[in-house]
């Protein structure tokens, strides 16, 4: 049973930020979204160092999981 909970546990820890970086990739790929000026100013940067990032983030929080376990 405590096996089953650290897999849910697992679960959200990384499904959420995985869903998260996939959608708002999706939704803002379309391009037919008008972004707030403060947001436009962050497009006009690589997006690969925003998603290295967000992959930074997801590994992080997979290894905190690992090493409590």
């Amino acid at each position: 049973m405590h096996a089953m909970a650290m897999g849910i546990e697992l679960a959200l820890a990384l499904g959420i930020p995985i869903a998260y970086l996939l959608i708002s990739t999706a939704i803002l790929r379309r391009g037919e979204i008008t972004l707030p000026r403060t947001l436009r100013q962050f497009t006009s940067r690589d997006p690969l160092f925003w998603n290295t990032m967000v992959a930074i983030a997801i590994a992080a929080g997979l290894l905190r999981w690992a090493l409590a376990r």
